[in-house]
């Protein structure tokens, strides 16, 4: 199984920061260019419709989901990609009274392209959605 994880500061209180985040059927604070399209139930097992333009169509369902510990886990049920069983957990900490760290780290299986390959572009994706959400606090003042 392949790992990859992206670890980084933001600026912002740990409850605001997950007010942002916390709605797994709401990517619009850290999702560039991710349109959720359709919704299939509610809290952990629910299942979200993704069309990522270029990137694609994904599905996905909410595995956990936990507001005291600032954590939401899910499972890639489609992708277009070459990964397969691919099981992410994103997770806040607190830092200061007036920031927090965001930790996205995920296990998957790939095909036919190099682990160092696919890993990397995994965190990239995941340092994108990060920045968005960074733009997100600086625009809204959180």
């Amino acid at each position: 199984m392949a790992k990859a994880t992206v670890t980084e500061a933001l600026p912002a209180p740990l409850g605001d920061v997950w007010k942002l985040i916390r709605d797994f059927g709401d990517l619009s604070a850290w999702a560039p260019g991710a349109n959720v399209t359709k919704l299939e139930g509610e809290g952990v097992g629910m299942i979200r419709h993704i069309e990522g333009g270029d990137a694609g169509y994904f599905k996905e369902q909410c595995e956990a989901h936990d507001d005291e510990n600032h954590t939401f886990g899910y499972t890639l049920l489609i992708s277009p990609g070459p990964i397969e069983d691919y099981h992410a957990e994103v997770r806040l900490t607190e830092t200061g009274p007036d920031a927090c760290e965001i930790e996205w780290s995920s296990v998957f299986r790939h095909g036919g392209v190099p682990e160092e390959e696919i890993v990397k572009g995994v965190e990239d994706t995941y340092r994108i959605f990060i920045e968005s959400l960074k733009n997100t606090i600086r625009s809204k003042g959180v």
